[in-house]
């Protein structure tokens, strides 16, 4: 009898140890994903967030709005059916519901993703209106299809990009050449050269003091493509 209670207390021990320490995963677990979707979603709207010209109104286009039980006026990419969206909840129209971000901040985060890689520094902004871009350092419309100020244009080929003296592209390898890396005082600009620009860097010889030019090698590598 004594070695039955001691084999059933050792169970019961066993079993709750396995518990616990289940008990104590789950909880490690349900940290580790909550922190990784917070993150997650604020390393997504970071950027976002600082971009305050940007204020939709209305869902963003192929979404449809909806009424939750909170009253709050959310986006839905699907169908609705009962006041519940179907498919994924976009963003909200009034505020921020826990990871859903306001329409603006979707925004923001939306032509982020856009002018990535493609606007220069100076004008880190991206706008866009059926298809075509651009890049700004000043103010976008509400609804981020324009800008209020300097602004360079993204046209929609690659010939037009180099063709054309204010397309962004040109902007964006004017700002990014390094002409010399020795010190020396120097200046670059745009250099019509044939059908597109190229960049063009000078300076001024510190012996002869003679003006030297010269066309930035990868600038005229695409020329000659």
């Amino acid at each position: 009898m004594k070695v039955n209670i001691s084999v059933t207390s050792i169970g019961v021990f066993l079993v709750l140890g396995a518990i616990i320490i289940l008990t104590l995963r789950g909880v490690s677990v349900f940290k580790i994903l909550t922190n990784h979707v917070s993150e997650n979603v604020t390393e997504a709207f970071q950027d976002a967030k600082e971009d305050t010209d940007l204020i939709l109104t209305t869902c963003p286009a192929e979404s449809i709005s909806f009424v939750d039980n909170g009253g709050r006026t959310l986006c839905c990419d699907g169908e609705v059916h009962a006041g519940v969206c179907k498919g994924s909840t976009i963003c909200s129209l009034s505020e921020g519901v826990g990871n859903t971000p306001t329409c603006g901040e979707w925004l923001g985060a939306y032509l982020a993703e856009k002018g990535k890689n493609r606007c220069p520094p100076s004008m880190p902004k991206y706008f866009e209106k059926d298809g075509v871009g651009g890049c700004t350092a000043g103010v976008r419309n509400s609804d981020g299809t324009s800008a209020i100020g300097k602004s360079c244009n993204l046209y929609k080929t690659q010939k037009e990009d180099n063709m054309q003296m204010d397309s962004c592209t040109n902007q964006k390898m004017l700002e990014e050449t390094q002409c010399f890396t020795n010190g020396m005082n120097s200046t670059k600009a745009l250099h019509g050269l044939g059908g597109s620009y190229c960049v063009d860097c000078k300076y001024t010889d510190p012996v002869t003091q003679a003006p030297i030019s010269s066309i930035h090698d990868k600038s005229y590598l695409n020329e000659m493509k």
